[in-house]
């Protein structure tokens, strides 16, 4: 997963600076289409989205520390930013969420609308 502008045929190396917040609005849009459409295969992407706060990214570099629960600021050409701030740690706690809702069995339709 790429989450900036990304990289097209013929593109090379990373795309960086990426952010978590962006990752987690990927991960909320394709929990939010299994929830609408109930085709399973949004769970794989939101499977994807997850693997990038495990270090699953172009850096790969854990952006999910599990043992305090918090989420790095972002990837850069250098690395990963050491920074664990409260935007940071929602977006990989609500990614976690969006992948615990499609891939443990718990979704459930509700009224609220996004």
């Amino acid at each position: 997963m790429t989450p900036v502008a990304g990289r097209g045929p013929g593109d090379r190396g990373p795309a960086l600076d990426q952010q978590p917040i962006e990752v987690a609005a990927i991960a909320e849009a394709c929990s939010r289409a299994r929830l609408v459409t109930g085709d399973p295969s949004w769970s794989d992407e939101v499977r994807i989205a997850w693997g990038w706060f495990e270090g699953d990214n172009d850096a790969a570099i854990a952006m999910f520390d599990p043992r305090t629960g918090a989420g790095y600021d972002g990837l850069t050409p250098v690395g990963r930013n050491e920074n664990r701030g409260t935007e940071s740690t929602l977006a990989a706690l609500s990614t976690l969420q969006c992948l615990r809702r499609c891939c443990e069995g718990r979704l459930e339709r509700t009224t609220a609308r996004a």
